[in-house]
């Protein structure tokens, strides 16, 4: 049974990429989901607003004037790093949110692999963490 659960979360990020994930809650949270992590046995996803969760599915809304939804969302080296717009920003927790920087252009991706993030947009091309 292990194998099976390991090998479906080998397989995850492949579906992933062609399906868009819906956030359905206790607390009414509903809409397209935009972007989603997981790490540090939290889930942050943003459909409209920004949502965590530690089971998948109660969803609790971040209430901030100062993050708005992403478009983005990574993980990895035990941060979620986050992207809206051009705006990035990044969490231990997936809670707190603090900015970091701009991403000289619209962000097109992020992703985390090889121990980096990546954020493509469409002016500089790939920026690196």
């Amino acid at each position: 049974m292990r194998r099976l659960y390991l090998l479906g979360l080998m397989i995850l990020p492949l579906i992933s990429y062609s399906q868009t994930p819906t956030i359905i809650s206790n607390h009414v949270i509903g809409g397209n989901c935009t972007a989603f992590a997981f790490g540090n046995g939290v889930y942050v996803a943003s459909s409209g607003a920004n949502f965590t969760s530690t089971n998948a599915k109660t969803w609790t809304e971040l209430i901030s004037d100062s993050v708005p939804p992403f478009n983005f969302l990574a993980f990895g080296n035990g941060v979620f790093v986050g992207i809206s717009g051009s705006s990035i920003y990044s969490s231990i927790n997936g809670n707190s949110w603090t900015y970091r920087a701009d991403a000289g252009g619209l962000a097109s991706d992020l992703k985390f692999t090889h121990g980096k993030f990546y954020a493509i947009n469409g002016t500089t091309g790939i920026d690196t963490s």
